[in-house]
This record gives structure tokens, sequence and C-alpha cells, in this order.
């Protein structure tokens, strides 16, 4: 009995389940029939615009003086005096006297030069007065021009000349060794002090003139090709295109504004780019300073923007752009993958010069997993894009539009 009992449990609850789960499947609901048709998935689209558009040229440089000299000793003595000015970065004009030199020996050279030419001023006088009275007696008679006191005249006023050369050229000496500069200018390098001996021809420092700071700018052939200039280009009176820099100093950024004046007449063998300069005046003064009183300085790297021409074409906003230049265009509620052919990039736009048709309607927020042909929503965006441009084109170089 209790192997049959063992046997006929374990199977009374299998039928028991059975009957159970039976009854649970007969009385539970139907399940709702799924909809197959298309869901449309909404998204912001706007609309392809053409409208003229000036592109701009982006690069970057460095500012450098566009007069840099040594400042040298053109005679030689003890330095005895150095201006207070003659400081890196001081702020020197031309009637700053930098360094002064010891001199005493040049002021006797002088003096000995003048009193030479004082005596070859007598020497003349006496030669005239010679060859007057050789005249006087030899009036008449057979003469030479040696008899007559000629050649000794024009020897005694060849010593005249040449004691006034010497003159001269001791009275220059003199100055120099009064060392100044011949333009308003600032100090680079500093190179002597109070004290040392310096010949002729010593490195006393580094200057530059302060009247035009210069960008030596590289520019691509596309770049050129945009700007629409020549190489060898030289600007006249000051009509060359503008150009505006930025740089962040300080903790803030600023901004300057020049011209560029010329295109360099060689191909860099190396990098195969060419090189435009631009200018801007008076770099240290208060009128070309920026908003917040930086000087445009020696020294400093910059970003420039180029404008060059206008041009008509296709605008639309980066954020409808995706990697490999794809774009997503409405027609007629469905999606259209599509590849563009881009000309710059702006701050929130992008210029198109192949593969749209102006009025197109391009998806301007993210889809996941997006499918040619699929049902979209679309939903006009409102905020209105900003048309300021990019001023951080990536490598340094680029082209951008306005």
């Amino acid at each position: 009995m209790k192997r049959a009992h063992k046997i006929i449990l374990p199977i009374a609850v299998l039928a028991v389940s059975a009957i159970v789960v039976g009854g649970l499947n007969a009385f539970k609901p139907e399940p709702e029939k799924k909809d197959d048709s298309d869901r449309p998935l909404s998204a912001f689209v706007e609309t392809v615009k053409f409208q003229p558009t000036v592109l701009q040229v982006q690069t970057r440089g460095e500012v450098q003086p566009r007069t840099e000299i040594d400042l040298i000793s053109e005679v030689s003595g003890r330095i005895q005096e150095v201006s207070s000015q003659f400081v890196r970065g001081g702020a020197i004009t031309p009637d700053t006297v930098l360094i002064r030199i010891d001199d005493a020996d040049y002021r006797h050279a002088v003096t000995r030069a003048q009193a030479r030419v004082t005596a070859a001023e007598v020497q003349i006088l006496q030669r005239e007065a010679e060859a007057q009275v050789a005249k006087t007696e030899l009036e008449g008679k057979p003469h030479t021009p040696l008899g007559l006191k000629i050649p000794q005249l024009k020897n005694a006023q060849a010593e005249l000349l040449a004691a006034q050369a010497d003159l001269r050229q001791a009275q220059e000496n003199l100055a120099r060794t009064r060392i100044r500069l011949p333009f308003n200018g600032r100090v680079l390098e500093k190179q002597a002090g109070i004290g040392e001996f310096v010949s002729a021809g010593t490195r006393l420092g580094k200057v530059f003139a302060t009247d035009v700071a210069e960008v030596r700018l590289p520019l691509t052939d596309e770049q050129l090709a945009l700007l629409n200039l020549p190489i060898g280009y030289q600007a006249n009176d000051n009509n060359g295109p503008e150009v505006r820099f930025e740089a962040e100093l300080a903790g803030q950024n600023h901004q300057w504004y020049g011209r560029l004046v010329r295109i360099e007449a060689t191909i860099d063998p190396q990098t195969r780019l060419i090189h435009g300069v631009a200018e801007v005046k008076a770099p240290y003064s208060p009128a070309s300073a920026s908003q917040s009183g930086q000087p445009f300085a020696v020294g400093l790297f910059v970003s420039a923007t180029i404008d060059s021409k206008t041009i008509e074409a296709h605008v639309i906003p980066s954020a409808a752009l995706h990697s490999g230049n794809t774009i997503y265009v409405i027609e007629n509620d469905r999606l259209q993958i599509r590849e563009i052919d881009v000309l710059s990039h702006l701050n929130n736009q992008v210029i198109v010069s192949d593969g749209l048709e102006t009025g197109e309607r391009v998806v301007i927020s993210p889809i996941k997993d997006p499918i040619n042909g699929m049902l979209i929503n679309p939903v006009d965006n409102l905020q209105p894009a900003s048309s300021s441009p990019d001023n951080s084109a990536a490598g340094g170089n680029g082209v951008s539009a306005r």
C-alpha cells in the first residue's frame, strides 16, 4: 500500500496542476492587437535658404615689428651713462639718449681737427698773396704756372678740404658717443651696462619701431583663390582687405583691426603655403588698442579673419550636418538621407555649394537609427539662427562666411 501511495500521489498532483493551468488560460483576457501601421517620429526642421554670403578666410600668425634692428656701437670707449628707458619693453623716442660713451678722446680729436682747418685756411691766404706778388712781378715776362704759384695755391686748397673732412669725421664720431634711435620704438633686448668698455661694432641691444606691426599669415591655395588676389599682390593707399585679429589675453578675448597689404611673391618650399602680410598701424597707440586697452603687442599669437568675396549660396544650420557631410531631408513627410558638398562653416551655420535646393527642409534634431523613407512629423524650428562667424576653425587655417 505504501508503495502504491507513493506512485499515485505525484500523479494526482500533476493532474490537478494541469486542470488549474487550463482554467487560467481559458479565462485570460484577449491580447490587444498590434497596429502594424507606421508611427511618425517628430523632428525639428528648418528651411534651406539661398542668400548673399561674405566668405571669410581664417588663419593664424604671430605679431612682428616691421622694423627691427640691432643697436650697434660705432665708436670705442667706456659707457658712462645708460638711460632709465633702456630696459626690456621700454618706450623710447628719437631724442632719447639711450647710451653715452666717454667722449673725452673724441672732443680732443675735434679740437685738433679744427686747428688743422684753421692752419689750412691761413696757408691758403699765404699762397694767394704769394700768387698775387708773382703775377705782378712776372707781368709781361715769360712765366709758368709754377712761377705764378698756382700749384702751391691748389695744394693749400686741397689741404683745407682734407682738414675740413677730418673735422666732420671727428664731429660725427663725437656725436656717435650719444646713441639714439632713428624712430619711436621699444627695447627688445639690453646687452650693455655702465662701466663696460665697448669697441666699434659691439652689439648693445635690440630695438623695434612701433609705427607698424606685421603678421605673416599662411594661406592655402584654396584660400588664395577665395581672396581672389595674385601672388605678389601689393595694396595701394591702405585699400587692402580688412583683417580682424583676435587673441585671448589676460583672460579676455580681444580684437584688433588691420589690412592685408601684400601677398609674398614666393611659395614656401617645405609647406607649399603662400604667405600674406597684414599690418596694424601704431600698434601701441590707444587708437589701435582693443576695447579694454590692450596693445597689439609684438610676440602675440593671433587668429586672423580676412573678408573675401560675396557669393549667393545655400545656408543650413550646423545642427543639420552629420558625419561624412550627411544631412536628413524631409520630402513628403519621409526621411531622405543625402550627402552634400560643404563650402564653409559658420558658428552655427553651414554654407553648401552643392546637394540642396532652396526651400527644402532639413532635420536639425537628432534621429536614432535613421532609415531612408521612414515617416517623419516635421516641426518648424522657431528659434532664429545666429549668423556670427566661427572663429575657432580647427587646424589654424579655414574658410568661414557671414
